[in-house]
């Protein structure tokens, strides 16, 4: 008896190996910490789901239905640390339900999946090797592990977690804060491990919302930054016109919206709430840059992963032109969100951060977005028109685009560009400039807003496989470096190609001072090896806030020259535009604020990180960096920006979830 016992523990002990291993090969693959808290409760939650998986199969009779159950549990198991081990490998995010459930696309780039597979491939075959062995042991070992042994191990983990849970601290990455608080992928990823993100992740899915914390909005203890509608609407503040010497006057950008009475007619407790805080939050405060650009054309161009380390005055001088001569930004930063590319947009086009789901701009396919640049100068009558250079069914964004006030067009739908890949940006500038720099009957050209998604810098980069890097080769052949960095500068030398021919274009449709070119990247170059990004930079990239110091270039006469120094992010590039064109806007129905206004700055990233005024948090290691080390903070500061981090998160997703502004405008 004794001897049938100790086999049975054995066998059910090597199968918890098995899920160890298989976490711990996953955290070291994505670089994760071993914070020791969030990764004791994932081995507890791993043993759970083991020990959970024998007690199902123990209780069907039939043997062959019970290995059934074991192997494909395992396989099952296998399959998915390796599908985000690939994924991660390539878009530094990982998948979600969401993802899977809503046409995620990422078999598409099953050439670069081959390729970083093949990069990837010790681990890979870790745990290939490891699941054959355990599924050997398994079906050696069903009839020896008894009920006992599994809710030992069913009872102990559960226990361990909920020592953990009460014990563990509330702090950022714990396991107490993951599970009560909205939380992001990655967070949850290095507290609870990868299993149990998993079903969270299938329960956010589902039950949206439930398990945020909505005490964040009773913590907010700076009442003298809250300004109220009623005051905020008629203040004036006052500055100094140099030109005239006269006082110049500035009010805000705020409507009146009446919140209390939209409040009076609901009963949705969580609707009041958003509402009384959006109501408080301070507007800001137009500036000397407000209508500096009313009734001028506007072309925005999101750069597939366009960096600063590829910009230089002798490979891309038209970008090194436009960086120097037009509105710099030198402490601009783009977080990389989960849904990479679509994301990017979406912090861009609403001013709102993208939520862990991996495709946010899709949720709102559907949704009133009444505050987007497309939607104000629709309501001017200035055509709106959006181009993208790749499938235009990507991402959806033959309904993003158009729900937006896009008239698209990409390759498949009315778009036809030569057969590469990837496309080149430099042909679609040729192929649409033609559309909107046309003249009416009257013999002048029609105001516009173009919006340009490009392609021509996207992974995998080589030359053998890229068609952008093989054409740019001669550009880049000499240059001391591996072959990656050349490939990634040769591709963004299309894109200069292309911004070069639009100023050209502009410049003969004598448009060119009457418009305004504002360029920035979707996201960092993600699929480049760290090797690569060092060997560029010149040195190793800090990895939680150098890696996404990016471009925000602004281009038009009124601003050559001008260089802003101020901390500013993806987020605020909407309002910042809404207030330089002129727009009638509600700035507190926008996570971003304007970057040329007074409000303080503010950088939020991911994984709840966050730049301000007066230094960098580290949320991964709760740990703040002050720029000024003479300054003194308490923790009362750090404490107040987490909570406005978790503000604007929970506010974005709201939005998104309950289509808010429809509510709010009466649509």
């Amino acid at each position: 008896m004794n001897k049938i016992n100790k086999t049975s523990s054995y066998f059910l002990i090597s199968s918890y190996i098995y899920i160890i291993i298989l976490e711990i090969i996953f955290r070291i693959n994505i670089g994760e910490n071993f914070n020791t808290t969030g990764f004791i409760f994932a081995l507890s939650f791993n043993i759970f789901i083991i020990s959970f998986i024998f007690l199902i199969s123990k209780l069907f009779k039939n043997n062959i239905i019970s290995k059934i159950i074991l192997y494909f549990s395992f396989s099952i198991i296998s399959i998915f640390y390796i599908a985000q081990i690939v994924y991660y490998s390539i878009f530094r995010s990982f998948f979600t339900i969401y993802m899977m459930t809503h046409g995620l696309k990422a078999f598409a780039f099953w050439h670069d999946m081959l390729l970083f597979m093949a990069k990837n491939i010790f681990y890979l075959l870790a745990i290939v090797i490891i699941t054959i062995i355990s599924i050997l042991i398994i079906k050696k070992s069903k009839e020896a592990i008894k009920f006992f042994h599994i809710f030992i191990g069913i009872f102990s983990s559960i226990l361990i977690m909920i020592i953990l849970i009460i014990f563990g601290g509330t702090k950022y990455a714990t396991p107490s804060y993951a599970l009560k608080t909205f939380n992001t992928t990655e967070a949850t990823m290095e507290s609870l491990g990868l299993p149990a993100t998993f079903f969270l992740d299938i329960i956010e899915s589902f039950t949206p919302l439930k398990r945020e914390n909505k005490n964040i909005f009773s913590n907010n203890d700076k009442k003298e930054e809250t300004l109220e509608l009623k005051n905020i609407i008629s203040t004036i503040s006052e500055t100094e016109d140099e030109s005239t010497n006269k006082i110049k006057e500035y009010g805000y950008n705020i409507t009146n919206i009446n919140f209390e009475s939209i409040n009076q007619k609901t009963n949705d407790k969580q609707l009041q709430l958003i509402n009384s805080y959006i109501e408080n939050v301070p507007a800001t405060k137009q500036n000397e840059m407000t209508g500096i650009f009313k009734n001028k054309n506007l072309i925005m161009i999101c750069a597939e992963s366009l960096s600063p380390l590829a910009i230089s005055k002798e490979l891309t001088p038209t970008l090194y032109k436009m960086k120097n001569e037009g509105l710099n930004f030198t402490n601009y930063y783009c977080p990389m969100w989960a849904g990479s590319t679509s994301d990017g947009e979406f912090s861009v086009l609403s001013s709102l951060i993208p939520q862990h789901s991996g495709l946010t701009f899709l949720e709102t396919k559907n949704n009133y977005l009444p505050l987007t640049l497309s939607k104000q100068f629709e309501k001017e009558n200035v055509k709106c028109k959006a181009y993208h250079d790749n499938d235009a069914f990507f991402y959806n964004r033959h309904e993003t685009y158009p729900n937006l006030g896009y008239e698209y067009k990409g390759v498949g739908l009315g778009l036809e560009l030569k057969n590469t890949w990837p496309e080149s940006d430099l042909e679609m500038i040729q192929k649409t400039t033609k559309e909107y720099l046309i003249k009416n009957e009257n013999g002048i050209i029609d105001p516009f807003h173009i919006y340009y998604m490009t392609v021509s810098a996207h992974l995998s980069y080589n030359f053998s496989n890229n068609a952008m890097a093989y054409k740019n080769y001669d550009y880049v052949k000499g240059l001391k470096l591996c072959e990656e960095s050349k490939a990634y500068l040769a591709c963004n030398i299309e894109l200069d190609k292309a911004i070069e021919q639009l100023l050209y274009d502009l410049e003969e449709a004598n448009e060119l001072e009457n418009t305004v070119i504002v360029l920035y990247p979707d996201h960092y170059p993600y699929a480049l090896s760290d090797n690569s990004l060092t060997e560029l930079a010149g040195h190793i990239q800090e990895k939680n806030f150098e890696k996404y110091k990016s471009n925000l270039i602004i281009y038009n006469k009124e601003v050559n020259g001008k260089t802003c120094n101020k901390y500013c992010y993806s987020i605020d590039i909407l309002p910042s535009l809404l207030n330089m064109f002129g727009f009638e806007y509600d700035s507190r129905l926008l996570v971003g604020r304007d970057i040329f206004s007074n409000s303080e700055s503010l950088v939020i990233f991911r994984n709840k990180s966050w730049i301000s005024d007066k230094g960098l948090y580290y949320a991964l290691e709760n740990r703040f960096e002050p720029f000024d080390k003479e300054e003194s903070l308490n923790n009362n500061y750090i404490e107040y920006m987490n909570n406005i981090v978790e503000q604007k998160m929970y506010i974005s997703k709201y939005i998104v979830d309950n289509d808010y502004y429809k509510i709010i405008f009466d649509k």
